[in-house]
């Protein structure tokens, strides 16, 4: 009933955030939990009896050492007088406790990071580290870098309006010299194909614009995406270039 990739996932989960294998068993909420639970437990021993570290264990044991042993925590928390965490809001429970340890007295902590963009919660990640940095960190000063410098007056609307429903957040307002730039569009569409077949009239009529073709980029979320948008573009007989990835049908699978 458990997969390799189920148990693995889990496992990340529990180790991220500072469940050891025993809580895991005990706070277990059903049968399928426990039995994950006991692999955990056998897995964790594992480890041990061959002195082995899978990738969490380089932030737990870490973790583990500077706690455990006074000398090494006072080592280490007086070893860094500045301090700089990019990408705060990704972090997990066990990279904060880090943070908190090696930040001793006199040092300077600073975390770089956008409550708007955290995404990773699947993996562990808690968006409630950045959002509770100046309680962690008593006297912290927040700097609001607001100004947007990528995207027009437009974007910046239709994106803080969206977001602005998010529960636990920093306020920010965004803002931008840009010129205002043309008002964003939004299609609901069936599946990939019905996708790439409206972004590719969208590019056509573009052209017929006088838009040149090198001036028009497509985004996509995933580079498993672009299989529909290049089969779309074969068919239609548009022009495209890949960038930053191979070709879809240049891949050697």
């Amino acid at each position: 009933r458990v997969t390799p990739g189920a148990a693995q996932s889990w496992i990340s989960k529990w180790k991220n955030s500072m469940t050891t294998p025993t809580t895991a068993v005990e706070e277990a909420g059903n049968d399928l939990e426990r039995e994950i639970a006991l692999i955990y437990t056998a897995y964790d021993g594992a480890l041990r009896r061959n002195g082995a570290f899978d990738f969490d264990d380089l932030l737990t044991v870490v973790l583990g050492f500077i706690r455990q042993d006074a000398d090494a925590g006072r080592r280490y928390s007086g070893m860094f007088g500045h301090i700089l965490v990019d990408e705060y809001q990704d972090t997990n429970l066990v990279q904060r406790e880090i943070l908190r340890s090696l930040g001793g007295p006199g040092s300077m902590v600073c975390a770089v990071g956008d409550d708007d963009q955290a995404i990773y919660g699947w993996r562990g990640a808690r968006v409630s580290n950045i959002l509770d940095f100046p309680d962690d960190f008593p006297g912290t000063r927040i700097i609001r870098l607001e100004r947007n410098y990528r995207s027009t007056p437009a974007i910046l609307r239709a994106a803080s309006s969206l977001v602005s429903f998010n529960r636990g957040r920093h306020g920010k307002v965004l803002w931008t010299e840009r010129p205002e730039g043309e008002r964003v569009t939004v299609a609901s569409l069936r599946n990939p194909e019905d996708e790439a077949a409206w972004i590719l009239r969208e590019v056509s009529d573009l052209g017929t614009r006088g838009v040149r073709p090198g001036d028009i980029a497509v985004l996509y979320r995933t580079n498993a995406q672009s299989r529909a948008f290049e089969s779309a573009a074969l068919l239609s007989g548009i022009p495209y270039q890949v960038v930053g990835s191979l070709r879809f049908y240049e891949r050697e699978e």
